[in-house]
């Protein structure tokens, strides 16, 4: 796969002024950094298939990720070239083939037992990788993770955006997902479960809590669902 990424200097954040009021009757002028919202449209040899609202940074681990999560290619290997415009608004794709509609199928995903000394080491720094978060407040976050430490983090507006950049940067760059992890700042309602399944990565971990639904579709597809996950804690369902 090549990719051409001719937006390189994405906006993901921009200076506003406000007026902070305070209960005491005092008020200042702030000056704060908002997140930016941005919209690419996705096209597959130049018809149109997607268009997602998003923050602008990596887009094409966004654009790969997407396409796979959704069906519409079967794995990294479908696609030939990935072009994202000057202005970061339209992405193309040009395939090697037909994209077949992948198998919705889950395949039991079981791994060596996890370190958990390891797990609580990571955890403990994963804030780290979130400078968007920290300066706007407003970004989702997620973490592609080894057991070693993070190979990848990725920020966005929105949280399945932020999966999606994640695995997208597993298919780019061909990696085994068995033998890694999806960490994700934001709930795990059953579509974000459904992503990490699709993606089959060994487990995905979230400071949250999950649902009902997600519990059954994590165990009936063997994939290690672990939640209110913190650095000296975590539930693990199985």
């Amino acid at each position: 796969m090549k990719i051409t990424n001719l937006y390189e200097t994405p906006k993901c954040s921009e200076a506003s002024a406000a007026v902070r009021f305070f209960s005491d009757g005092r008020r200042m002028c702030v000056t704060k950094d908002l997140i930016a919202e941005h919209t690419i449209a996705v096209y597959i040899d130049d018809a149109p298939v997607l268009e997602i609202a998003c923050t602008a940074s990596s887009l094409p681990e966004l654009v790969v990720g997407r396409l796979f999560t959704e069906g519409k290619i079967a794995g990294a290997d479908e696609i030939e070239t990935v072009t994202i415009g000057e202005n970061g608004e339209r992405a193309d794709v040009v395939l090697r083939m037909a994209a077949c509609e992948a198998s919705q199928k889950a395949t039991r995903n079981k791994v060596a037992e996890l370190d958990r000394n390891v797990l609580f080491a990571i955890l403990e720094k994963a804030g780290e990788e979130l400078p968007l978060h920290r300066l706007t407040y407003a970004a989702h976050g997620a973490f592609l993770i080894d057991m070693t430490g993070v190979s990848y983090a990725a920020e966005d507006i929105g949280r399945h955006n932020a999966i999606d950049k994640v695995i997208g940067h597993l298919l780019i760059e061909g990696l085994d997902p068995k033998k890694c992890l999806i960490y994700t700042t934001g709930r795990v309602p059953l579509d974000s479960v459904n992503k990490a399944i699709r993606a089959g990565v060994a487990a995905i971990v979230s400071k949250a809590d999950p649902t009902a639904q997600t519990v059954r579709a994590a165990h009936d597809a063997g994939l290690r669902l672990i939640c209110r996950a913190r650095s000296d804690s975590f539930d693990l369902y199985e």
